[in-house]
């Protein structure tokens, strides 16, 4: 019995960890008609191309935008959504046009600039076209 309610206890204590680890859930939702969202990450490796994602971290300076045929690299020519997301706070910027420098700061560009400042786990739907 003692052993039964150790193992309980264990699990327990595993399931509260692992409520508290940070985590993000990007979804993406295509109303064009055409097209496959590209997920790139902070160092330019694509994390998705058009699944579902969720992050088991941080993810910061990500880049997402509908791959057409006509986006350049990185998305350049097209509409671009930047992302950090990070507990406590997460912010999420979208840029006509395209972001064409990794060093750009896209809210001095005139960008759309949303904040949450709570601690949770951020469920981003994104919509194209929408």
């Amino acid at each position: 019995m003692f052993a039964k309610s150790r193992l309980a206890l264990a699990l327990a204590c595993a399931a509260l960890s692992g409520a508290r680890a940070e985590s993000h859930h990007i979804h993406f939702v295509d109303k064009c008609g055409g097209g496959t969202a590209i997920l790139k990450s902070s160092s330019g490796a694509t994390l998705s191309s058009g699944h579902d994602y969720t992050s088991s971290g941080p993810l910061l300076r990500a880049i997402v935008y509908l791959q057409t045929g006509s986006c350049g690299a990185n998305g350049s020519g097209c509409n671009v959504v930047e992302m950090n997301l990070q507990n406590p706070s997460s912010s999420i910027d979208v840029v006509s046009g395209g972001i064409n420098s990794p060093t750009i700061n896209v809210a001095q560009q005139g960008a759309v600039h949303l904040q949450r400042q709570r601690r949770a786990r951020v469920n981003l739907v994104i919509t194209f076209c929408g």
